[in-house]
């Protein structure tokens, strides 16, 4: 009998779970949270696709929508389908993470209040719908800078760094109410204190609650215009120099359990500073911007590979992780700064790009004939640069030409 694996929100890296999935003998069916419009119906590989399914709200509804496909898992494709595809495993009886925690695998807020109950060290923040309740916040915490930021959204989307009061009111203001990337509407906003180190990021891949590392790596960071911060590279550690970072990886792991985190993917991100490690936030869900498909090239065993194992085959999670994660190339992710606004009139830095020897692909952000604006977070890029060698000397080379092409404008045309 045919079985199937619904993908909830397949799109981003999760756009890339669908082939593996029919791979393994499992036909897909796409579940949306909206209707398909834009860089969403872009991004959809309707090929993949048995049936594809757009979510009215009503759980009753969609569970007899996917009657005709006896499900094996229900798997989260980006950020926005974490807790639907949670009610549908557990549900169905399917792979499914701990529900008791399902809340603070998705809201910034609560995820914080989750790990610090479970004993690990958490970030001091206030959550509210009133700014009010921020002010008081901001009065009792006495330091600076601070960080707000919406409860639900994704990437940097709505993140400001605030170094007076009217920066706070100013990034309140400007989110609240407002529907963010996601497609979801902030109801409330997060303050948080800032933490002055080094961001870290740790991908793994659970299956029945054990956990396997596939990927450590830095950012890279810079301010952006309005406070945001803008990630301008990821910076990935081979897994031989992962022992002295042997206290973020074990934060990193508590983390995952302290969340209910027991089948598939995450993508944890976590600060490091004098006082050790502290989590900014946990994703249940691959890695975004397809750096899975470029880390899988370098890596082994494979993220995406071990990702279809949690779900639906065990025993080669098992036999897979049996094997040492090793890194035989150099892995790095550039992010593409604009400092213009205006029309792009053309892309000549993708010939110059990809002119150079370790660029390995490029995902552009902008288009010809689409507007840009100034970069203020992570999505008003420009794009992403993948790149590795055998070496680190090759890549820092090509970086220095790119981030030179950059000063010099010479990587997109923008007229007003």
């Amino acid at each position: 009998m045919q079985r199937y694996v619904a993908i909830v929100e397949p799109y981003s890296s999760g756009a890339l779970l669908a082939e593996r999935f029919r791979a393994r003998g499992y036909a897909c069916v796409a579940i949306h949270l909206r209707e398909l419009v834009g860089k969403l119906a872009l991004s959809f590989r309707h090929e993949d696709f048995v049936a594809s399914i757009v979510h009215n709200g009503d759980f009753e509804t969609l569970i007899a929508a996917l009657a005709p496909y006896p499900l094996a898992a229900a798997v989260p494709g980006q950020e926005a389908g974490v807790l639907l595809a949670d009610a549908m495993a557990v549900h169905l009886g399917l792979p499914a993470n701990n529900t008791k925690q399902s809340l603070a695998r998705r809201d910034k807020y609560a995820m914080h209040e989750q790990i610090a109950a479970a004993g690990l060290r958490a970030i001091d923040q206030v959550c509210t719908g009133d700014i009010a309740s921020i002010m008081g916040w901001l009065d009792a915490h006495r330091r600076w800078p601070v960080v707000v930021k919406p409860a639900l959204s994704g990437g940097t989307d709505g993140v400001r760094i605030c170094d007076t009061v009217g920066d706070v009111e100013a990034a309140f203001g400007d989110a609240i109410g407002q529907t963010n990337l996601l497609g979801f509407r902030n109801e409330v906003m997060i303050a948080q204190e800032y933490i002055d180190g080094t961001e870290f990021i740790v991908d793994a891949v659970t299956c029945d609650g054990q956990h396997r590392v596939v990927g450590v790596a830095f950012y890279r960071k810079e301010r952006g215009a309005g406070g945001g911060p803008i990630y301008r590279e990821m910076v990935y550690i081979p897994p031989r120099e992962w022992a002295s970072h042997a206290s973020l990886l074990a934060y990193a792991v508590a983390v995952l359990d302290a969340l209910g985190i027991t089948f598939g993917p995450s993508h944890t991100e976590i600060f490091v500073d004098a006082r050790g490690p502290v989590l900014v936030e946990c994703g249940a869900r691959l890695c975004g911007a397809m750096v899975p498909l470029h880390l899988e090239a370098v890596t082994s065993p494979s993220p995406l590979e071990l990702t279809i194992s949690s779900f639906v085959d065990p025993r080669a999670f098992s036999q897979a992780i049996a094997e040492p994660q090793t890194q035989h190339d150099e892995f790095r992710v550039y992010m593409l700064r604009n400092d213009r606004a205006g029309r792009v009139a053309a892309l000549p830095g993708d010939k110059l790009l990809r002119s150079l020897p370790t660029v390995r692909d490029i995902a552009w952000y902008a288009a010809e004939g689409a507007e840009v604006i100034e970069t203020r977070d992570l999505m008003s890029g420009l794009g992403l640069v993948f790149l590795s060698a055998a070496h680190a000397r090759p890549v820092e080379a090509d970086i220095a030409r790119i981030a030179q092409w950059e000063r010099d404008n010479a990587l997109v045309t923008v007229v007003n």
